[in-house]
This record gives C-alpha cells, sequence and structure tokens, in this order.
C-alpha cells in the first residue's frame, strides 16, 4: 500500500526545514517580504506555514466570508426563504470590509 500523494502547492510556497528557522532567519523573512508563504517540514511532514501578517488576515476575512456564504445556503435550503438581491449581498459584504478595516488588522490590502 502506497501513502496518498501530497497536495500540489502553489508556486509562491516555499518548502524548507525547520532547521532553517535557526540558520537561515534571514532568507525565510525576505522570501516572506517578496510574498512567498514558506512551508517548514519537520522529518518530510509539514509542521509550520509562516506568510506575512497583511495575507495571513486577508484569508482569514475570506474564510468568514466564505463561511457566511455557507450558512447563507443553508439558511436557504432549509427556509425555503427568498433569495437576496445581488446588491444587498454587495452591501453586507462592503459593511464587513469597512468594520475589517476600521479595526485596524486590514492593514493596506483591505
Amino acid at each position: 500500500m502506497t501513502a496518498p500523494a501530497a497536495p500540489q502547492l502553489p508556486q509562491s510556497f516555499q518548502i524548507r526545514p525547520i532547521s532553517d528557522l535557526r540558520t537561515r532567519l534571514p532568507e525565510i523573512e525576505s522570501a516572506v517580504a517578496e510574498g512567498a508563504s514558506v512551508v517548514m517540514n519537520r522529518n518530510g511532514k509539514p509542521v509550520l506555514l509562516i506568510q506575512d501578517y497583511a495575507s495571513a488576515m486577508r484569508d482569514r476575512e475570506l474564510e468568514r466570508h466564505a463561511q457566511k456564504l455557507r450558512e447563507a445556503e443553508i439558511w436557504d435550503r432549509a427556509c425555503g426563504s427568498a433569495r437576496a438581491s445581488l446588491d444587498d449581498v454587495l452591501a453586507v459584504l462592503s459593511s464587513d470590509r469597512d468594520e475589517f478595516s476600521r479595526s485596524g488588522l486590514g492593514g493596506a490590502h483591505a
């Protein structure tokens, strides 16, 4: 029986051994500053993902919106309620984005 193949990572990811944190931290910091995400491996298995803070916050915001959409779809199926218009959805997303920006977590990318 063979082990399942590891998922394909985007090109913007770098894979490094965890020992590089001690010996090559400046290189890792530079790669992250240039937009790469760095996957740190221990014994060939990923244990850490290093990415810049703004990207991490954008990812969290996108995941939160995706979760809201999933919940809305479940609610819609369960209740059979009327569907929201595109303008209504965009208004909610815009207010959420504004709230995120005001929180100070959004940085320049929010």
